[in-house]
């Protein structure tokens, strides 16, 4: 029997009527994987595992993932609705061709223009976001702090915020100007030496991140369309990522961020926010370098935006930068990527870490729900898509997971994959 055609049986859950019930099957190692003391003495350490093997240790934390769902205490506004419940369903079955992380999200982003739940708004505003992960984090602040900030249309709020940056201009501080409601990094001004640009330079730049748009925030979630128009002021974490002489116009440098996934409050991995497709970062905070070659037999295409900004290869010494961020660095990444999660209630949340700034420390430059995954690998995206409906038909009593005793080659992984 393929453990993902529907093999159904028949349970009563909260509202008491008959409803079909998946039952799939687990590998006993992974249901009986306890992580109670769970060690990260590997972190920072590089690996180059064949695919298979690579693929099946994600599984595996994918599915511990699934498991932690079922006594996991959900926000209201994330619980979803019928017809997304459905998308789950099929998302679990062998010939769905919509089981992709982003296929997932845009199904669930264009439900809150239906809901337009006002609990979430918090997550896609800048401003209340890390005011609020300071006190789920009993006051200890991991945002990279907020200097100043405006709302649109306030006069007083405007003239002050420009203030902020001018004087920052005169002691050239390496600052950053972004939109408080915006996303995709649109009309995000980076002054690395703030000097060396005019005045009225510096103040378009505010203007941009003040009133700009861009057509793709129409795409993103309600709640973004209520995070008050404005713009914040931030200091400037370490460039790891520098611009290319030969990259063109489009080249641009970048802090070294890395976007760690959590799944019904547990980390799954992590990847580089300029160069996704090279590395993987395990749970454990292991390195996986993949071979491309691997990647592209199974739908990897290169993604030619962030390649024009960032190149196609990891830039020199950027590895070994990670390596010892991980080492030094990933126990708390950990934690607080969880504790955020958990005592958010939060379903599924993207931490995006910067690291390697010495003086900063990891700072949390944003964190992101029902975001997007088109940057992670294909085999990635639909594995955790599927672990996604998974843990919801779980936590309502429409999916049975059963422990098998039999050591087959790749038994019970049909929870997170099709291929």
């Amino acid at each position: 029997m393929n453990r993902f055609e529907e093999d159904e049986a028949t349970a009563f859950v909260h509202d008491a009527e008959a409803v079909p019930v998946l039952v799939r099957s687990v590998p006993l190692a992974v249901w009986l994987g306890c992580d109670a003391n769970e060690d990260f003495g590997d972190a920072g350490k590089t690996v180059c595992l064949p695919y298979e093997d690579a693929i099946l240790h994600i599984e595996q934390e994918l599915l511990r993932a699934i498991q932690a769902a079922s006594a996991y205490e959900l926000c209201s506004s994330c619980e979803l609705s019928p017809s997304l419940l459905d998308k789950c369903k099929a998302c679990l079955g062998k010939k769905c061709s919509d089981d992709t992380w982003d296929a997932l999200m845009f199904y669930r982003i264009q439900q809150t223009w239906c809901s337009k739940l006002p609990d979430l708004i918090w997550l896609d505003d800048k401003v209340a976001q890390t005011k609020a992960a300071t006190e789920i984090l009993q006051g200890q602040e991991m945002h990279l702090p907020i200097l100043a900030h405006a709302v649109t249309g306030d006069l007083a709020s405007e003239a002050a915020f420009r203030e902020s940056v001018l004087d920052c201009r005169c002691q050239n501080l390496p600052i950053v100007i972004k939109p408080r409601h915006g996303a995709n990094s649109c009309h995000v001004l980076l002054l690395p030496a703030p000097r060396e640009l005019e005045e009225t330079e510096v103040l378009q730049g505010v203007d941009a991140a003040l009133h700009g748009t861009d057509a793709s925030w129409g795409k993103e979630c309600w709640q973004l369309s209520q995070v008050p128009k404005g713009a914040i002021l931030q200091p400037m974490y370490a460039i790891a990522v520098q611009k290319r002489q030969e990259g063109g116009p489009r080249s641009r440098e970048a802090p070294m961020e890395l976007k760690v996934q959590v799944l019904f409050g547990r980390v799954v991995g992590a990847t580089l926010n300029t160069h996704p497709q090279p590395v993987w970062v395990t749970r454990q905070g292991i390195i996986q370098v993949w071979n491309p070659e691997d990647l592209i037999k199974r739908g990897q295409v290169r993604c030619k935006s962030l390649n024009k900004c960032y190149g196609r290869v990891l830039p020199v010494g950027l590895l070994e930068l990670l390596q010892a961020a991980l080492k030094n660095h990933w126990s708390l990444l950990v934690s607080t990527s969880e504790k955020l999660c958990r005592n958010a209630n939060l379903d599924e949340l993207r931490v995006d870490w910067l690291l390697g700034d010495d003086a900063w420390g990891p700072r949390i430059g944003e964190l992101t729900y029902m975001g997007a995954g088109s940057r992670i690998t294909p085999p990635f995206s639909m594995r955790l898509a599927r672990a996604f409906a998974a843990g919801h038909l779980l936590r309502l009593g429409r999916l049975c997971l059963e422990a098998e005793e039999e050591e087959q080659d790749k038994a019970g992984y049909d929870a997170v994959r099709r291929d």
